[in-house]
C-alpha cells in the first residue's frame, strides 16, 4: 500500500497523455498539446522518483494497518531554523526573468547571484551558525566515509 502517492502520479501522467492527444485531435494548437504533454511528463516522472523511492525504503506507520499513531511521532528531518538564503536566490532568479525582458546584461549579473545564493543555500548547514557537525548529525559533511550507520 505505500505506493499510493506513486499510483496517483501514474495516473495524473497517464491522464494528461490521453488529454494531449485529444486537445491535439480537436484543436491542432502546437501550444497548448505542448504544454499538456509536458504536464504529462512531469506526472509521469514525479510518480517514477516516488516508486523509486518506495521500493527502497520500508513500510511507513500510515501504510501499516497495526501501526500506531507514537510510531509517527520524531524527527521527519532537519530543517535550518532561519535562513536568507532562500530570498536572495528568489531575487536573483527573479532578475535573470527580467533582464531576458529589459535587458540581457541584467541577466547576466543575475546569474551570478543564482550561483552565489545556490551555493550558500547549498552549504549552510556546513559554515556559519547553523553549522552542523559530523558528531550532531552522524555524517561526514562531505559524504565520504566517517558516518555512523
Amino acid at each position: 500500500m505505500g505506493k499510493v502517492e506513486g499510483y496517483l502520479f501514474s495516473f495524473i501522467g497517464l491522464f494528461m497523455a490521453g488529454m494531449a492527444v485529444i486537445y491535439w485531435f480537436s484543436s491542432h494548437d502546437w501550444t497548448g498539446t505542448t504544454c499538456i504533454t509536458l504536464a504529462a511528463g512531469l506526472g509521469t516522472l514525479t510518480a517514477f522518483y516516488l516508486t523509486f523511492t518506495a521500493h527502497r525504503m520500508g513500510p511507513r506507520p500510515e501504510d501499516r494497518e497495526d501501526a500506531e499513531i507514537a510510531e509517527g511521532a520524531g524527527d521527519l528531518a532537519h530543517f535550518s531554523p532561519a535562513s536568507f538564503w532562500p530570498i536572495g536566490l528568489a531575487f536573483s532568479a527573479g532578475f535573470v526573468l527580467l533582464g531576458f525582458i529589459f535587458g540581457l546584461w541584467i541577466t547576466f549579473i543575475a546569474v551570478g547571484g543564482v550561483l552565489v545564493f545556490g551555493v550558500g543555500l547549498l552549504f549552510e548547514n556546513f559554515r556559519g551558525l547553523n553549522q552542523n557537525t559530523e558528531d550532531a548529525i552522524g555524517v561526514s559533511p562531505t559524504g565520504i566515509g566517517g558516518g555512523h550507520g
